[in-house]
């Protein structure tokens, strides 16, 4: 791929809505495959389910919290070995992990997740994109056969 097919941002935000409840998954399995091939860097993926009603299941498909939050979870097990025995250490380690993950979680906003979820119609799915890099060519033809309707970008519309 030449530098000039491969469009760089900082990062820019992408929602697609579907039909059927499956889509939205599927499609992220097929960006999932171009990016082990470099035609796409995701930072982000959010998938939101609207089955009948108002029940809507968010699933995250990738997430920069994990790392973050190993690395607080052995400090914090540390200092509670230190303070108070295995207990306290396996306790405050938990909890420190979390609240580092969550500090540090520059994902998607998950209020604005929530918010678009509420908005499906019912047997419909969205794919929230949080892309870095991308290779325009190879995205479009994987999203053709979708039907997905773009309902934010932050990309060039080129």
């Amino acid at each position: 791929m030449s530098e000039k097919d491969k469009q760089e941002q900082s990062s820019n935000l992408v929602v697609i809505a579907f039909d059927g409840t499956d889509t939205a998954r599927m499609v992220l399995d097929d960006l999932r495959a171009l990016e082990t091939q470099g035609e796409i860097v995701l930072e982000d993926a959010v998938v939101v389910i609207r089955r009948e009603g108002t029940q809507i299941e968010l699933k995250q498909g990738k997430s920069k919290e994990w790392k973050p939050t190993g690395g607080g979870a052995a400090i914090g097990f540390v200092a509670g070995m230190l303070v108070g025995g295995p207990i306290v250490g396996t306790m405050l380690g938990a909890g420190v992990g979390y609240l580092t993950g969550r500090l540090r979680d520059h994902g998607i906003d998950d209020d604005f997740i929530e918010e678009i979820g509420e908005a499906l119609t019912p047997h419909s799915s969205a794919l929230f994109l949080l892309v870095r890099e991308v290779n325009a060519e190879p995205v479009l033809a994987t999203l053709e056969h979708t039907h997905g309707r773009i309902l934010k970008s932050t990309l060039d519309p080129e």
